[in-house]
């Protein structure tokens, strides 16, 4: 990604060669969208997998004390 300039080299049979450079021969490469959306999926993914831990957690934790009061 960024910007990138370039020129245009020629040669022919006769091995004459020709260069062709100007500033208007100029293109961008942008930054993929990966680089953006790879990041906020896993920090979502991450979050995601940290609630239903805590929940798990919290179920287990209820599930014992029913346990204590049925013996």
């Amino acid at each position: 990604p960024g910007e990138y300039s370039y020129f245009i080299y020629t040669r022919d049979y006769a091995n004459n060669t020709n260069i062709f450079y100007e500033e208007t021969f100029k293109f961008t490469i942008p930054k993929p969208i990966i680089d953006y959306i790879l990041p906020v999926s896993l920090i979502v993914i991450i979050g995601i997998a940290g609630v239903s831990a805590f929940t798990i957690y919290k179920g287990i934790k209820k599930y014992s004390r029913v346990i204590e009061k049925l013996e």
